[in-house]
């Protein structure tokens, strides 16, 4: 070999250390871009995730909030529910008590009743200008409910109550006011019972007369 070769040989290894150093300092390089790619992206990820869970705890507070307040709504509805039926039943009182000051409507004394079996029906005849229902009255209306409530259970009995406005009455208001207080003293004798008072149906009719007197209440029981 002459020295020109050796010279050569020598040469090489040097050139291939610059190769190789040059490939790892790029691969080198190219790991710190990716690592600080994800780390960048790894860190607007946990943010995002961070962030949803934020807003879902948010949401799940004001449903929490929501559920709260309308439980509380439920129950400040039921409570005015129930004053207003009690300030119903007061209303009723009073007006009868009314009728009886202001009209000189009188309590009644005796009183005519008619009962229809076949018709499951109980008609009162009132006096021209009597209001209250009369102790036998009474009786019998409690006779015949009884029977229907021990038939039925009282959640399936209904009671239709119609109260006759006197047509020939010269004063249209009295007669109208007569039959109203006539039938909120019938219908009081149904506050009490197994009957739900939604099921105790109460109107002012005009008909014809019963036994010829249109002063009459007519009771009317069924099954729901």
């Amino acid at each position: 070999m002459s020295d020109e070769d050796e010279d050569m040989g020598s040469m090489a290894w040097p050139g291939f250390v610059d190769i190789l150093s040059s490939v790892i300092i790029m691969f080198v390089f190219f790991v710190m871009v990716v690592a600080s790619a994800l780390y960048f992206h790894i860190i607007i990820f946990k943010s995002k995730i961070l962030a949803e869970i934020a807003e879902s705890t948010s949401a799940s507070s004001q449903m929490q909030e929501l559920a709260t307040t309308n439980r509380a709504l439920t129950k400040k509805i039921k409570e005015m529910t129930e004053e207003m039926k009690i300030l119903e039943e007061i209303n009723e009182d009073n007006e009868i008590q009314l009728f009886k000051e202001d009209s000189g409507f009188a309590e009644s004394k005796e009183q005519d009743i008619e009962v229809n079996a076949t018709e499951d029906s109980i008609t009162i005849i009132f006096g021209t200008d009597s209001i209250s229902v009369t102790q036998d009255s009474q009786d019998k209306i409690n006779e015949m409910m009884d029977g229907f409530i021990s038939k039925y259970s009282g959640k399936n009995v209904k009671v239709s109550i119609s109260s006759n406005k006197n047509p020939a009455s010269i004063n249209d208001i009295t007669a109208r006011r007569l039959a109203v207080a006539r039938m909120l003293n019938v219908r009081n004798s149904f506050l009490e019972t197994d009957i739900p008072t939604e099921q105790v149906n109460a109107n002012v009719v005009e008909k014809d007369a019963v036994n010829n007197s249109h002063n009459w209440v007519t009771i009317k029981f069924g099954r729901k």
